[in-house]
């Protein structure tokens, strides 16, 4: 990892549906000091939203549109997803979620990770919604019996001359928000634990590691306050924005 003396994290709070985080990273090396930006474009919860609400907020057109127009002009942008985006419905109920990944497919997310609502037609389709997706879903901690995981740990996008590694992530309370029916053999691994061993392995292969994760806040914050070699954490499954 290149050494990383300073991370400046904001975030901007506006109307749009799709926040963003800004990071300015001053990388050290034997030549002079170089800073570098990073912006994170991520959504989460879409829970198959299709149409606007009875509002008429919202709807996967409108945020497509925010997408388009955040990444206009924006040579350094990254588009996350941290689950949950079936289950919500009609169209996902019908049709199993799907259709949504297919949908889902045009915003061009560069990453993603499952929510345990992903779960809720069954692991095998959810098997199905990743062979759909047209971008990488990654998750550290979502094993069998055998210890194999259900998909790749990690994900390192390369934006900017920047190694981003994307470490995805599940709550460890997937047991009691799915069903052994669902998830059969599939289970969560201990979460911080799991952090930290690809933490230690992605060291010396990227520049910085975002944690993409479904997860609860108070794990949010575990991670954040004990797991210094994860300075980022783009969260789903809390339905609320960030209190700062």
């Amino acid at each position: 990892m290149t050494s990383i003396t300073t991370a400046i994290l904001s975030i901007m709070k506006r109307k749009p549906a799709v926040p963003a985080i800004t990071a300015v990273l001053l990388c050290c090396s034997a030549l002079p000091a170089e800073i570098r930006s990073l912006t994170i474009l991520h959504t989460n919860d879409l829970h198959a939203r299709l149409s606007p609400l009875e509002n008429r907020h919202g709807g996967f057109a409108y945020l497509a549109s925010v997408i388009a127009r955040e990444r206009a002009n924006c040579s350094d942008c990254i588009l996350l997803n941290a689950g949950d985006l079936v289950q919500g419905t009609p169209v996902s109920t019908v049709y199993r979620g799907l259709p949504v990944f297919e949908i889902g497919n045009m915003f061009g997310y560069d990453a993603a990770t499952l929510g345990n609502h992903d779960f809720d037609y069954g692991w095998q389709q959810t098997k199905k919604f990743v062979d759909t997706a047209t971008y990488p879903i990654v998750s550290s901690n979502i094993a069998n019996a055998s210890g194999e995981l259900l998909q790749p740990p990690y994900a390192i996008l390369k934006v900017n001359g920047l190694r981003i590694a994307i470490l995805g992530a599940m709550t460890e309370e997937l047991k009691t928000l799915s069903s052994p029916k669902l998830l059969e053999q599939w289970h969560t691994l201990p979460l911080l634990a799991t952090l930290r061993k690809y933490a230690a392995e992605l060291h010396e292969k990227s520049d910085l590691i975002v944690v993409l994760g479904h997860i609860t806040e108070a794990e949010e914050n575990q991670i954040l306050q004990f797991e210094p070699e994860i300075p980022v954490v783009v969260s789903g499954h809390v339905h609320r924005g960030l209190e700062m």
